[in-house]
């Protein structure tokens, strides 16, 4: 869609002219059909004009363009004198200086091939006029093949160069992430090249890419440190340029962050699996995760340039973790109430597990210490509890109160397995609406038990896509968790 905003004044129709024929031009109208097509749009914007004439000398009138069922459609929109359709006048020949407006709808009529005004209410009114174009040319289907001709190896069987990026190299990992997602992305950082540059030169991601045959970025995946749990490494910022989605392109980046996981053993690797589709979930495979967690409407879809997915309003993360050390122990205070999944789960993804119970009632101090780590952008917020104190129940009703009025709608609030004072606490947070949705990991042998408030509370668990029997599993326990929280 092109669009042009004029003020309403008769002299700015030399500026709008123009604007209309080159557009007509560049959906593939010829002569005829641009000269027709600007003279009906002549004669509406005047008439628009007209409307407003004594009553908003300021207005203006937005014009868009579109591309539509092989022809355009030029559409103006104005906020003028409303118009009363059961009165429209029809063109008089023998009284032509009588029906000026009758005249105009007459030509408006005569050179689309439909015309028609739209009142949209406290939105005003649309002068909507479309033609139909002997030779038209389809935007969409230049952009496409603009993408193939740039670079036509990814129809045959292109040879990459796997690397680690430098932090020079942080616009290309910019240009990447807008060719694979335009402006939907998530990471809202990698959009800012300074950031990313941050991310290299700070050690905070190790950043893998493919290379073409033209030194291009084509792929990326990155190994991302955790800001708030050390030893625990994401594996995500996963992009691929469209042009190579049916390459070997992103194969051949995942081999090379296994090899980079096989070296780095001391760590913990974590991935975010979104779930409106289970194509990234088969990433998983190579790497033979487990599932531990849902983190439940999350942000809103991202979009992918050239791909379809069935829309809906947040997305929902399926969280898998994978250790590459033999064995691993792991001492846990579980709640009684999900404890058979909890070391379910830990069993595995391979732990050597010691599962206790507190052997006396834990003695609480006063103030229940914690962090809150809002995203405004995503509406959530993540609460990490360090020690419990007498008042954490009113403290997590407080948080909770608070940041809603700030607008968030989805919590996450991660209580630590190795403390026995967290074992008793899935019931009182029930009573707050707080429901069990997993195990989250604070380093390879410390584990929270994750609990999730979300609003709206309907989570559609149906549509959470997964690709694994374990995940399944784990998404259906999840919903049954929820269905037994208590409205708060």
């Amino acid at each position: 869609m092109i669009t042009i905003s004029i003020p309403c004044n008769l002299s700015v129709l030399e500026i709008l002219l123009p604007f209309v024929k080159n557009t007509m031009q560049y959906y593939g109208a010829n002569e005829k059909e641009s000269q027709e097509m600007m003279l009906a749009v002549e004669e509406a914007a005047a008439g628009t004009i007209e409307r407003f004439s004594g009553f908003d000398a300021g207005g203006f009138i937005e014009i868009s363009c579109a591309f539509s069922d092989n022809g355009i459609e030029i559409t103006l929109q104005d906020k003028g004198m409303p118009i009363d359709l059961k009165k429209l006048p029809d063109y008089d020949t023998e009284h032509p200086e009588e029906s000026i407006f009758g005249l105009r709808l007459y030509l408006m009529r005569k050179l689309s091939d439909r015309f028609e005004f739209k009142n949209k209410g406290s939105g005003g009114w649309e002068t909507i006029l479309f033609k139909k174009l002997s030779s038209p040319v389809n935007p969409n289907d230049f952009s496409l093949q603009n993408e193939e001709k740039h670079d036509d190896t990814s129809k045959s069987h292109p040879s990459f160069t796997v690397r680690q990026l430098e932090p020079e190299e942080a616009y290309q990992i910019v240009q990447l992430s807008y060719r694979t997602y335009r402006y939907t992305y998530s990471k809202d950082d990698f959009y800012y090249p300074d950031a990313v540059e941050n991310y290299i030169q700070s050690g905070k991601m190790t950043s893998i890419g493919a290379f073409n045959h033209n030194e291009e970025l084509v792929g990326h995946v990155g190994a991302l440190t955790e800001k708030d749990d050390p030893g625990v490494i994401e594996f995500g910022v996963v992009m691929i340029d469209p042009r190579y989605r049916q390459s070997l392109c992103l194969l051949k980046l995942l081999r090379a962050a296994r090899k980079y996981a096989d070296k780095n053993k001391e760590n913990l690797y974590i991935f975010k699996f979104v779930t409106a589709h289970t194509q990234s979930q088969k990433i998983g495979e190579l790497f033979k995760v487990t599932p531990t967690a849902l983190q439940l409407a999350y942000h809103d879809q991202a979009a992918f340039s050239s791909m379809n997915v069935a829309a809906r309003e947040r997305e929902s993360l399926l969280i898998s973790c994978v250790s590459f050390k033999e064995k691993i122990q792991t001492e846990i205070f579980p709640p009684p109430e999900h404890s058979e999944i909890i070391l379910k789960i830990l069993s595995a993804a391979g732990y050597d597990i010691e599962e206790k119970q507190p052997s006396s009632i834990p003695q609480l101090i006063q103030e229940t210490e914690m962090t809150s780590s809002c995203n405004d952008l995503y509406k959530v917020v993540f609460i990490r509890v360090q020690r419990k104190g007498r008042n954490f129940y009113a403290n997590i009703k407080k948080e909770r109160f608070d940041l809603a009025a700030r607008g968030i709608q989805s919590f996450y609030l991660y209580l630590p397995l190795w403390d026995a004072a967290f074992a008793d606490t899935a019931e009182g947070l029930a009573d707050q609406g707080f429901f069990f949705s997993g195990i989250y990991p604070h380093s390879q042998s410390r584990w929270y038990a994750a609990y999730t408030y979300v609003t709206p509370k309907i989570i559609e668990y149906d549509k959470i896509m997964l690709d694994s029997t374990s995940a399944i599993e784990l998404r259906d326990y999840v919903k049954k968790c929820n269905d037994m929280v208590i409205p708060y």
